[in-house]
């Protein structure tokens, strides 16, 4: 008949999607057409609803995870399953994509400096930001170089009754040495870096304010910082 309508077929989404504005979308951490096929992320990684390809599964969730060969690895310094990733103990190192805690290991020495800046918070100085300045700074490789601690400290600025309470976040870098003229490298160019201004300078192209040396540039255990 001329005045007849067809009603379309409804939606028949796989079981991991639901219709959603007139389409099958998959379900959040799953990655496909919503109809034929929504295949799982790999164990640790995640991914929004509606993902299509498998390069929207993410392991950021996995604290410094990164996929290899379609899994979720540690990164540096940290061993897990990809999913949940801990820290080596402090004093320790890891390559990437360490699983268990035997793979934390104390390499020759750390050359240890405490940073202070002025004016900001931890969430302020990212860690990658961190330590890709260092690593511009000394001329090495960022694997290298580690955050022992970022610390909100408050400081008082000012003379007399009227002292005011300021923030300032004290950075603690651990730099790994492997051996001993390594060491005696990494230290003397941070020491030079410092009194030269070089690594202000590189602080402030990334961004960052100036630093106020805390501690002396010393080489052990990374344990403290004297």
């Amino acid at each position: 008949p001329p005045n007849a309508t067809t009603t379309p077929a409804p939606l028949v989404c796989n079981v991991w999607a639901s219709a959603v504005g007139g389409a099958c979308v998959c379900d959040p951490n799953r990655y496909g057409n919503g109809v034929s096929r929504c295949d799982q992320c790999p164990v640790g990684a995640t991914s929004p609803r509606g993902s299509t390809t498998f390069q929207d599964c993410d392991c950021s969730e996995g604290q410094g995870a990164t996929m290899l060969g379609g899994v979720c690895q540690c990164g540096k310094n940290a061993y897990g399953n990809g999913a949940v990733c801990t820290r080596c103990p402090r004093g320790t190192v890891s390559p990437r994509f360490s699983s268990s805690l035997p793979d934390c290991v104390r390499p020759y020495a750390f050359v240890s400096v405490q940073l202070g800046f002025d004016g900001v918070r931890p969430q302020d100085l990212p860690d990658t930001t961190l330590v890709s300045v260092m690593a511009t700074t000394l001329g090495i490789n960022s694997d290298l170089v580690g955050i022992a601690d970022k610390v909100l400290q408050d400081v008082r600025r000012g003379g007399g009754s009227r002292r005011l309470l300021a923030d300032r976040t004290a950075v603690t870098y651990n730099i790994e040495a492997g051996s001993a003229s390594d060491a005696t490298s990494i230290s003397d160019k941070l020491k030079e870096a410092i009194a030269n201004g070089k690594l202000d300078e590189n602080l402030e192209a990334a961004g960052l304010p100036k630093a106020l040396v805390l501690s002396d540039v010393s080489v052990g255990d990374g344990l403290s910082v004297s």
